[in-house]
């Protein structure tokens, strides 16, 4: 009886998605999750529904969307569902490895980053610009991953922090030799990551005292934010970029300060 109840709150919250009612939808949803063989019941339902992948792919994003705290862990639940019934549908995936980065969860970010990535390339040049912006992605992420392992101050997590900032260099070298030469967004998106990732790599070999590996980071993250100031300024296009742009001069302050501390340590 239970199992039905339960089987029957899935189907319910389906019904509401499809009439346009996502709060119900997560109401019912989030109650079907709550049994203790919730995977087994919802394995169940999805063999009896024949849409069960559509539906979860449709409310993990449309939750999602929503942007409300309590909502994020259930999108991530229906997401998870969708991929395991074998979903392919990039906005999926995507929307799914977004919600592990905001949930911290940087590995299985990454997993989902490389695994578009890797579809990316058997698409061909018509793919060319989504592959760019998969490539940002994943550099984006590489990002905090390093800096949660450089806090932990072992050995073993620096190296695998300088491993992580290696590679979103790599990948921004990768991105980089696709876009086009018009393609000022994307170029200026490329730089902004390559200079935040340029100064982390700074911070590393400052912790390690590697001075000299230390300037070259941080002065080459300087000559980056250069360039990047003087496209703000000479196109029109970046316009839609002003929420990057006031960090620009906090992060240059950074970088010079920073420089100045190694030229005074002896």
């Amino acid at each position: 009886m239970m199992t039905r109840v339960r089987r029957w709150q899935f189907a319910l919250g389906a019904a509401q998605r499809q009439a346009g009612d996502i709060d119900k939808a997560a109401t019912h949803y989030s109650r079907a999750l709550l049994h203790k063989d919730a995977d087994a019941i919802l394995d169940d339902w999805c063999r009896r529904y024949p849409d069960a992948l559509g539906h979860f792919e449709a409310l993990g994003i449309e939750l999602k969307k929503k942007g409300y705290k309590g909502y994020r862990e259930l999108a991530r639940a229906a997401l998870r569902t969708a991929l395991r019934l074998g979903s392919t549908n990039d906005r999926v995936v995507e929307t799914a490895a977004v919600l592990d980065q905001e949930e911290k969860d940087y590995a299985a970010a990454w997993a989902k980053w490389t695994r578009m990535i890797e579809s990316s390339a058997t698409r061909g040049p018509s793919a060319r610009d989504h592959r760019i912006d998969l490539l940002h992605c994943r550099a984006r992420l590489l990002i905090p991953w390093s800096m949660e392992l450089q806090h932990q101050g072992t050995t073993a997590a620096r190296d695998q922090a300088r491993r992580l900032d290696r590679q979103a260099l790599d990948d921004l070298d990768q991105a980089l030799n696709s876009i086009a030469a018009d393609d000022v967004r994307r170029r200026y998106d490329n730089g902004f990551i390559r200079a935040e990732a340029e100064i982390k790599l700074g911070d590393l070999d400052s912790q390690l005292e590697r001075r000299d590996e230390a300037r070259g980071h941080y002065g080459l993250a300087v000559e980056g934010i250069g360039r990047l100031d003087l496209l703000r300024l000479e196109d029109e296009r970046l316009q839609d970029k002003a929420k990057s742009f006031w960090r620009l001069p906090t992060m240059l302050a950074e970088c010079q300060r920073k420089l100045e501390g190694l030229a005074a340590s002896p």
